[in-house]
């Protein structure tokens, strides 16, 4: 079920800017920009320390990964992301060591799984199609509204990508970030993982004051204790 909606969604996002996007919405007067900035939360633990499905000692980093997307007015210029970039975010989600080339094959599949469903041309056509924003664009100078957005449960950072872009070309910054699980991907509906997105809403919102925009790749952070 999860990929047939992945699948219907994939139709539905149209984007050049200065063409109506998902929905039919039209773009505001803005440019937009698009940064994605990796941070752990270091007051929460996000992996045991026996991997409980290998039995082994875990590696690398234990502490809560917050993978946060930003849609905020820029300058103009540069050229806009396909779809498939923000489609490719998804395996660095819970992970930011990934490789260009693990990236690069989690792309291709989804592809590959898109084109069993709506066939291979329309698959690539829809993952090549331009969205409105600019990856890393130089910040249109400004104070504007915050909009944080909260995913469904599992659902993906880049899910509001048609309304983070909207948004942010009618003079608005929009952050989102996985609704992750509190130890893995998996979502429940114990309290558990409710407080898990609550405090990774609290972090996105504490951790964007007083520039969203100035938010750096992997920082990190002591809030929310």
């Amino acid at each position: 079920m999860r990929y047939f909606l992945y699948s219907v969604l994939l139709l539905w996002s149209f984007s050049a800017h200065g063409r109506p996007g998902f929905a039919n919405l039209q773009p505001g007067p803005l440019a937009v920009g698009w940064k994605m900035v990796q941070q752990y939360d270091d007051t929460r633990i996000y992996k045991d320390k026996i991997d409980l499905v290998s039995g082994r000692a875990t590696q690398g980093e234990r502490a809560r990964p917050i993978q946060t997307h930003i849609w905020y007015p820029a300058l103009k210029g540069g050229s806009p992301v396909a779809y498939g970039d923000y489609v490719r975010t998804e395996l660095s989600e819970d992970d930011f060591g990934r490789t260009r080339g693990e990236l690069d094959a989690f792309l291709a599949s989804r592809l590959k799984d898109a084109g069993t469903r709506i066939g291979a041309a329309q698959a690539k056509a829809v993952f090549g199609q331009p969205m409105w924003a600019v990856r890393d664009a130089a910040a249109l100078p400004g104070k504007y509204p915050v909009v944080i957005y909260a995913p469904g449960g599992g659902g993906v950072g880049y899910e509001p990508a048609d309304l983070g872009e909207y948004l942010a070309s009618h003079g608005y910054i929009v952050i989102a970030s996985r609704n992750l699980g509190p130890r893995s991907r998996m979502i429940t509906v114990a309290d558990e993982s409710i407080d898990a997105q609550m405090r990774d809403i609290q972090q996105n919102a504490s951790t964007a004051a007083p520039s969203p925009t100035s938010l750096r790749h992997s920082s990190r952070t002591s809030c929310c204790r």
